[in-house]
């Protein structure tokens, strides 16, 4: 198998690499680019919904179960995010931030909603807005997660 290294400069000092078996015929830097940027908006995606889902946590320790955990958890994200594109894309701009949507308090109100505890998840959803702060890098903290059983069983 054949692999070719692809070096691109996103900044003054600083690098992309990629790596890929792709033809360089069919595949030109520039293609490659969009398909990295591409696959990029399914990695955010999978944050949202691993952190602002709560899907690092899994209290289920049988395979039907952890299904059953996931599959409500992947519901709830989908609703968040229909609820969340319904408000719409709201931006608040100052002379230092643009603000956006906060993705977790978003699930946070559906969650209330859904157990009917506020009513208008709308303007609830607009109260929690963050900044956008581009540049900002932070050291990964990893550590093993295993299940997390619930004591009241």
């Amino acid at each position: 198998m054949q692999f070719r290294v692809l070096k691109f400069p996103i900044g003054e000092d600083s690098y992309e690499y990629i790596v890929t078996n792709l033809p360089k015929y069919a595949f030109p830097l520039q293609t490659l680019k969009e398909l990295y940027n591409l696959r990029w908006n399914h990695e955010v995606a999978y944050r949202y919904l691993k952190y602002a889902g709560n899907m690092v946590p899994i209290h289920s320790l049988k395979r039907e179960f952890l299904l059953q955990e996931i599959y409500a958890k992947l519901t709830l994200y989908n609703f968040s995010s229909f609820v969340a594109s319904a408000v719409g894309d709201i931006k608040k701009k100052t002379e230092k931030y643009t603000y956006v949507l906060n993705h977790t308090q978003a699930q946070k109100n559906c969650i209330r909603f859904l157990n009917g505890r506020i009513e208008d998840t709308a303007s609830m959803i607009c109260r929690y807005l963050v900044p956008v702060r581009p540049g900002r890098k932070f050291k990964r903290n990893l550590r093993r997660q295993s299940a997390d059983t619930l004591n009241y069983r």
